[in-house]
């Protein structure tokens, strides 16, 4: 919509960007767009656990399915994937341990679908999708 804005980004902060994303909407614009949603529609605790799996699980996935990944699935990784599941399960034990959420299997409930979501060659942008779906399995549960 803006290229002398796209290009001067792209000029300065390139390395940050994958190359698909010079000419689309990146994974941070709708990473923008399913916070601003979970803060809206969620409770906090909900919306910052949901935001936290999308946040630490991808990286996660990333690194465990990049280094490790052997099985292929939709074009990602089971390894990958039950890297973003465990660091979620964790952050949702956190999130009981501490009381922010009352019950823990809820937040494995969240943690599942968010791995899930992020798993399958869904046609929108998982940074969007992920946060939302876990957010509104976990709400559903508590």
């Amino acid at each position: 919509a803006f290229p002398a804005v796209g290009a001067y980004f792209f000029k300065y902060f390139g390395v940050l960007f994958k190359e698909e994303e010079r000419w689309k909407v990146t994974g941070a614009t709708y990473m923008l767009i399913s916070t601003v949603g979970a803060f809206f529609f969620l409770e906090k605790p909900v919306a910052v656990l949901a935001l936290l799996f999308l946040s630490i699980g991808d990286p996660a996935a990333a690194l465990v399915g990049s280094r490790y990944g052997r099985i292929r699935l939709f074009r990602k990784s089971l390894e990958g994937s039950l890297a973003f599941f465990a660091m979620s399960v964790v952050l949702g034990w956190a999130f009981f341990l501490t009381g922010q959420v009352s019950s823990f299997l809820p937040a494995v409930a969240g943690a599942a679908t968010a791995a899930i979501v992020e798993l399958l060659p869904l046609p929108l942008d998982d940074n969007l999708l992920v946060p939302m779906f876990a957010g509104v399995a976990l709400a559903a549960l508590l």
